[in-house]
């Protein structure tokens, strides 16, 4: 890639920087120069936990919340708005950014903690609410009005990840966790386990689905090493991808397929790792000596 002049890297981070609140408008201020390479990260390095943005290609970093309130758990939509949790409502909400108009909107509602937003490709997003005694994965539908819908409650549920008519979440019990495949439109009355996933001591966590939907990306810890595995939905074959052994957790699929990020604790703490998925090739992106996790890649 080649490298850009010091005029334009300074334009670009000028511009990355004027918003007062770190209103970032990605698509008008960036343009094509960096099209397809923001990943938006959650990171303490400030302090406080904020989200981050990142252009992979020149490596340039900005605090996009800039806030007191705890900010994670980011997800892209298609076209470009960016789901996130916060408390800086007083409680757990799942909030929708337009990086575009700059609007921030809160679109949960329950007085129980909101978690883990996913995007469906037609602009519906699905979020769990975690109750005391049960969790339900709420589903809003794309113009985000009304109440959302309660398709599922269950005894506990987390990390949850869309890609066409199914919706990957995570089960857990007693130590184990599990990958389902739910159908958001008939709810319980079409859920599979995802075969591998229950074994005796393998927990399963975090698990991304690739662009084109044959790629499921997730975390398997077998004792205590937790790895990134990608599995072939078409064939059911499997394979470590980090094989390391420190943790690597929470992957997320670049647009094109080629590249995994994920959160890796091998230099100590929580940096945003890349690998090519064919070559094994590794980059740390962030670099830096606070915690950067929970990496999400704008489709």
């Amino acid at each position: 890639m080649n490298q850009p002049s010091f005029a334009i890297c300074g334009r670009l981070f000028a511009l990355l920087c004027c918003a007062s609140i770190g209103v970032i408008v990605a698509a008008r201020l960036l343009g094509p120069l960096v099209a397809d390479d923001v990943l938006a990260f959650t990171s303490l390095r400030d302090g406080n936990s904020d989200i981050f943005l990142l252009d992979v290609g020149r490596g340039l970093q900005v605090n996009l919340t800039r806030s007191r309130s705890i900010e994670t758990n980011p997800a892209w939509s298609t076209d470009g708005r960016l789901a996130f949790v916060s408390d800086r409502g007083g409680n757990f909400d799942v909030y929708v950014w337009d990086l575009l108009s700059g609007s921030i909107q809160v679109v949960s509602h329950s007085d129980y903690i909101d978690n883990y937003p996913t995007w469906s490709v037609d602009g519906r997003l699905a979020f769990a609410t975690e109750n005391p005694a049960s969790v339900s994965i709420m589903v809003l539908g794309a113009a985000h009005q009304g109440q959302a819908e309660d398709v599922l409650t269950m005894q506990n549920a987390r990390d949850l990840a869309w890609n066409g008519g199914r919706l990957a979440l995570v089960s857990f019990n007693y130590g184990t966790s599990t990958i389902f495949l739910l159908d958001p439109q008939n709810g319980a009355r079409h859920m599979e386990r995802l075969n591998g996933s229950n074994a005796a001591g393998v927990r399963n966590d975090s698990p991304a689905w690739s662009p084109d939907g044959r790629w499921l990306a997730f975390t398997r810890w077998v004792g205590s090493n937790p790895e990134i595995f990608v599995r072939d939905e078409r064939s059911g074959a499997e394979r470590n991808i980090t094989n390391h052994h420190q943790v690597d957790d929470h992957p997320a699929w670049s647009p094109d397929g080629r590249y995994l990020v994920f959160e890796s604790y091998r230099d100590g703490n929580a940096e945003i790792y890349m690998i090519d998925i064919t070559s094994g090739t590794l980059r740390n992106l962030t670099q830096h000596a606070a915690n950067d996790y929970a990496p999400a890649w704008r489709p």
